[in-house]
């Protein structure tokens, strides 16, 4: 998918106030809301170079949590962001094991290397303390999965949260698989309180799946006939 389709389907979501949630622990999301230009900053010479992290919201507000900021004030209120619920963690999280704070970075790339080597790694943000142990904030692909992690536990509750309210859900790319049993128990539990009126498969391939939800769906399933995520975006969002 080309970057500026892709921005531009975020910039949507956050517009119409929608969620993404995603069972991966990659960056590109964030990566590609540094490269989005933003007015919602007091004009200065640096203004050109801030990016639209601000928007990011990951669900995450009873555990202690250290806020990355921006020295400049932004114009748009926090609940205007952008919910990302990332169900298993991101490669770009740590927590404290000195202070047990999560450093919820957005997109540093050597946060394992920091939970293996702490002591060569700048100290912790928050403790200020050097060498202190700091553990990736990951779900691993086991077949029984662990979602006790506090962080986890919340991004859990807000996903049960935002999947009871929700009229509408697309599925990009997601196998629906049975061995997930954390996830499929999570869609099944917001199948339940029966307020989804529509569920919208994109793949590629659709006849492995599509069986899958409709096992779990039934008569809501409805499969795009675009498949390729970038034209679905385009005929629906821009």
């Amino acid at each position: 998918m080309q970057a500026s389709s892709f921005a531009k389907w975020l910039k949507s979501v956050r517009g119409s106030r929608d969620t993404i949630i995603t069972t991966n622990y990659d960056t590109l999301i964030e990566n590609t809301l540094m490269d989005i230009t933003t007015p919602e900053l007091p004009l200065s010479p640096e203004s050109w170079y801030r990016d639209a992290l601000h928007w990011l919201d990951y669900g995450v507000h009873r555990s202690k949590v250290h806020e990355y900021s921006d020295r400049f004030k932004w114009r748009t209120p926090p609940e205007q962001s952008l919910l990302l619920l990332k169900l298993h963690g991101s490669v770009s999280w740590l927590v404290c094991k000195n202070c047990d704070t999560y450093l919820l970075d957005p997109i540093w790339q050597h946060a394992k290397d920091c939970s293996l080597w702490p002591e060569i790694w700048p100290p912790c943000p928050e403790c200020k303390l050097k060498g202190a142990r700091r553990d990736g904030v990951i779900v691993p692909p086991l077949l029984r999965k662990d979602y006790s992690e506090p962080a986890i536990a919340e991004i859990w509750d807000r996903a049960r949260e935002v999947l009871a309210h929700s009229e509408e859900i697309v599925f990009a790319g997601f196998s629906l698989d049975q061995s997930d049993i954390g996830v499929h128990g999570l869609l099944e539990e917001a199948r339940g309180l029966r307020t989804i009126k529509r569920i919208t498969i994109v793949d590629p391939n659709p006849s492995a799946t599509e069986p899958r939800y409709r096992g779990l769906y039934g008569d809501l399933v409805n499969v795009a006939p675009e498949g390729d995520w970038e034209a679905y975006l385009q005929n629906h969002f821009f």
